[in-house]
């Protein structure tokens, strides 16, 4: 496949360097029919011309094993359940972020939504679509069951949803969270919204008693912190559109009872209000105190911890060089110490740019030319030790045209370093946010609020992972996990991340992992993956991997 792009190929030879040796003992062709021919005592520099007609059927191989998991996608749906994306790009409206905003979903919801004991799932969707609900049958199938409330909401981007019982009264409702960098900030198509459970699966949108909290939000969590048996609501702001880099501001609010709701976030968790671009979160007691903790990763952000302190919801901690470009958050005790360990989606290494605490990745955000308009300018270090603005001169100049003359020609902005393009006052004068780490990583939970940050074995590392599921996959007791992602939004100088068809590590217990090739574990899965949730069915644990712009995947155990 010697085409590398438009109009341009590379030399259609295979060439290999022998170093000082002037003959090769053998070499040992495989075709794409698996047959084989060695060639033997072959000196160098030499052209050989192959021809498959002279290869041989090669030795038997063995049997593959049978694969633990089946997608049983077409088997268990009566109609398929797809995503659609509808047809938006940030960058017509944000010219200098680096990748697209409004493509991270859909994500998943899992529980019994219609009271007959068997659980179900809401599928989240793109702006212009329907949020769909899908209930499962006696037998392990799952039908649509229509919903008119969402359909009157389809021209939401349903990006957050939490099902839990809201109103105390024994059904799971649904807190939907709007999200996408297609609206303007404050729009009426980012209000998060709760929709209340007849307790047969009908959903009817609430209009009293549910505040007015229209941000471009990520996720939605919930949990008791008062101990008076209802549950409060975490929302995550994952940025301002039109302003990538400053803070949204993340939500919470306090339930009064009864479907009433007040939001606290300035009065008792005020530094959520500048906590960071947050891509997910989820509570949990981490340190043994019997009280949810809140655990937040973003864009451009440390993983953070907050912690209760006399009602109030307090920053308690950044951990250290964890500063990255989180996804997805996902716990799970993997070391079998009964603590709940963190499994934090990144960016990956498979990509020109790289971070570490010593060569950090920055965002600088600021008014740099004094027109009111927020702009933000990344930069990342080369191998020559320096740090170069990672946008291209046609798009820096088309959202900041006043350094036309600054940069008359491609030539003059060539070779530019980050203090050549900013000068000391603009840099001072910025928002700074870094990137120190971009490997997808395991922080397992020591105690006394200590984690010790542990990146995951290469193959976690071939692409953005936006998905992580934590269970027993091989039978052996200890939890294990499988990893998907993918993103394909990228401006053409970064190119996408596509490397990933689900990773599926097994947990030695002892911090270690072995890798299960697709084959072997048979959870085989294409296309962006957004979310991954196991779900209970009369069949066994089944898991969902739900995918951006294309249909959802069901794997069950093989045989089931």
């Amino acid at each position: 496949m010697p085409t590398r792009g438009f109009e341009s190929s590379v030399e259609p030879v295979l060439h290999f360097g022998t170093g000082t040796h002037r003959h090769i003992d053998s070499l040992v062709v495989r075709w794409p029919d698996l047959y084989t021919q060695t060639l033997r005592d072959l000196p160098t520099d030499t052209t050989l011309l192959l021809s498959q007609a002279d290869a041989r059927p090669a030795s038997p191989v063995p049997p593959a094993p049978r694969p633990r998991y089946a997608n049983q996608t077409a088997n268990l749906f009566s109609t398929p359940a797809v995503h659609h994306e509808n047809d938006f790009t940030d960058f017509d409206r944000e010219l200098l972020i680096s990748k697209l905003l409004s493509t991270e979903g859909p994500k998943l919801a899992i529980g019994d939504i219609d009271g007959d004991g068997l659980e179900d799932f809401i599928l989240g969707s793109a702006a212009h679509d329907t949020t769909r609900v899908y209930l499962q049958t006696t037998n392990g199938h799952f039908a649509e069951k229509a919903q008119p409330a969402f359909a009157q909401d389809r021209d939401y981007e349903n990006i957050g949803l939490e099902l839990v019982d809201i109103d105390h009264d024994g059904d799971l409702d649904l807190i939907a969270a709007a999200g996408g960098g297609q609206e303007q900030p404050g729009s009426v198509f980012l209000l998060t919204r709760l929709y209340l459970n007849d307790g047969k699966g009908n959903f009817t949108r609430s209009t009293t008693g549910w505040p007015p909290i229209a941000i471009n939000a990520s996720c939605v969590r919930t949990a008791d912190i008062d101990g008076d048996g209802l549950p409060e609501i975490f929302i995550g702001g994952r940025s301002i559109p039109g302003s990538y880099g400053r803070s949204p501001g993340s939500i919470l609010l306090k339930n009064l009872g009864h479907g009433q709701f007040t939001d606290i976030t300035r009065t008792q968790a005020p530094d959520l209000q500048t906590l960071g671009m947050v891509t997910d979160a989820q509570w949990a007691d981490i340190d043994g105190d019997h009280q949810p903790e809140l655990i937040v990763v973003g864009d451009w952000m440390p993983v953070t911890t907050f912690k209760l302190h006399d009602n109030r919801l307090v920053k308690e901690k950044e951990l250290p060089a964890s500063a990255g470009w989180w996804n997805c958050l996902t716990l799970a005790d993997l070391d079998g110490d009964g603590r709940p360990d963190l499994i934090a989606g990144n960016y990956g290494d498979n990509s020109k740019i790289h971070a570490d605490v010593t060569h950090p990745a920055r965002l600088f955000v600021g008014d740099f030319v004094n027109n009111g308009r927020s702009s933000c300018i990344a930069a990342y270090y080369k191998s020559d030790g320096k740090s170069y603005p990672l946008n291209l001169r046609g798009d820096l100049l088309a959202q900041l045209p006043e350094w036309k003359k600054r940069f008359p020609s491609y030539a003059s902005y060539a070779g530019k370093t980050l203090e050549d393009v900013l000068t000391p006052e603009q840099l001072s004068q910025s928002l700074q946010l870094k990137v120190e780490q971009t490997e997808t990583c395991v922080f397992y939970n020591q105690g006394e609020d200590n984690f010790l940050m542990q990146p995951l074995p290469q193959r976690a590392q071939f692409s953005a992972v936006f998905a992580a599921y934590a269970a027993d996959l091989d039978g052996d007791g200890k939890t294990d996990l499988l990893l998907a992602g993918n993103f394909y939004g990228f401006k053409p100088e970064i190119g996408r991340l596509d490397a990933s068809y689900g990773v599926t590590l097994i947990n030695n217990a002892n911090h270690g992992f072995r890798y299960l090739a697709p084959a072997a574990s048979g959870l085989f899965i294409r296309g962006e993956t957004r979310d991954l949730r196991g779900i209970k069915t009369t069949r066994g644990i089944a898991i969902l991997a739900a995918r951006n712009n294309d249909s959802l995947q069901l794997f069950t155990r093989s045989g089931n």
